[in-house]
């Protein structure tokens, strides 16, 4: 399946509080599992709104534990999850914008391949055996890890 038949499936959820209560809060998606085994989300959007002026984005920390999924080609605009858990899972080629902040967040066991990162801060977050592949001089992301 392509990067627009992977987005296009997700429209029929409106919001992402539609897209949290449908998947129980990232656990469970609605499309099965990926050849890998994974919980299948590739193509998800989540986003906040942007803030009236200033620029930047409401930043609502969702405190989610994320295992075993693939959120490849998916796009976090001013999504966060601090203080959460994300193991073994996949982001390949998805868009993380927004001054979004993983603060206090454990990674671990997981793959960041040519993502996207704007505004991303991996602050006082642990990151364990986690792989950062195509990488781009125009990606602005900070760290502040173990």
């Amino acid at each position: 399946m392509n990067k627009n038949a992977l987005k296009k499936r997700w429209k029929k959820f409106q919001t992402t509080e539609e897209i949290l209560s449908e998947t129980k809060n990232l656990q469970v998606s609605p499309f099965g599992k990926t050849e890998a085994n994974l919980q299948d989300f590739r193509g998800l959007t989540l986003w906040t709104s942007e803030l009236s002026s200033g620029g930047g984005w409401h930043n609502e920390p969702h405190s989610i534990n994320l295992r075993q999924s693939d959120f490849s080609f998916s796009t976090w605009k001013g999504f966060d999850i601090s203080k959460s858990i994300i193991t073994d899972s996949r982001f390949e080629g998805a868009e993380l914008i927004g001054d979004i902040r993983f603060y206090s967040t454990k990674i671990e066991n997981c793959l960041f391949e040519n993502c996207l990162f704007k505004n991303f801060n991996f602050t006082k977050s642990s990151l364990i055996n986690v792989s950062f592949f195509g990488l781009r001089p125009r990606d602005k992301f900070s760290f502040s890890a173990d």
